[in-house]
């Protein structure tokens, strides 16, 4: 009860047009067809929109590793009838290949601070992308006092960029959009 109650209000969050999740959304310019990793998907609020932006030919990994989070996501999917949704259980970046469909886009909101090995974590990540296929990163940044500086729940921009670069990952677009967190994408270099 408390968990389901946890997951609404992350993805009330989410959603809140403080956060612009549409604008988030439109950026990443996904297409019909695109397979698209959610990586730390939460309470699913962006696997569900990029499901309906992906449309029936598109496939959705939500992927988390509470396994109480999937099945939250998996009831949401089925109520808005998107059966392209497929929730995935890891506990590292090398579970992501058993995913047979390679990413046309990688999608981390907030979560690169939880990784306790970024770079391992992002090499492992690297060969589950398609050709062209992209990483977007979206992270708090260190802005001030409060809860997200408080408690370490941030990654300071150029520590994002350097990290996949040294994976051999370059960064193709970086947008000003968010005011409290950075937003790049990524490519194969």
């Amino acid at each position: 009860m408390f968990e389901s109650f946890h997951l609404k209000m992350l993805n009330r969050e989410a959603a809140d047009i403080k956060n612009k999740p549409l604008e988030v959304v439109n950026l990443l310019e996904l297409r019909k067809g695109d397979v698209v990793y959610d990586v730390g998907s939460g309470g699913g609020y962006f696997s569900l929109e990029f499901a309906q932006r992906t449309g029936p030919g598109g496939k959705v990994y939500a992927i988390d590793t509470n396994p109480a989070y999937l099945d939250f996501i998996r009831k949401q999917s089925a109520a808005q009838q998107l059966a392209n949704v497929h929730p995935f259980r890891t506990r590292a970046a090398s579970d992501l290949a058993g995913i047979r469909d390679k990413a046309d886009l990688v999608f981390l909101r907030n979560v690169f601070h939880h990784l306790p090995k970024p770079a391992e974590y992002f090499q492992a990540l690297a060969p589950c992308l398609a050709d062209g296929g992209r990483i977007a990163v979206i992270e708090y940044a260190k802005k001030g006092p409060g809860f997200i500086t408080l408690f370490g729940h941030y990654t300071p921009e150029q520590r994002i960029v350097d990290t996949l670069a040294q994976c051999g990952l370059a960064r193709v677009a970086r947008f000003d959009t968010l005011p409290k967190q950075s937003f790049n994408v990524f490519k194969k270099s």
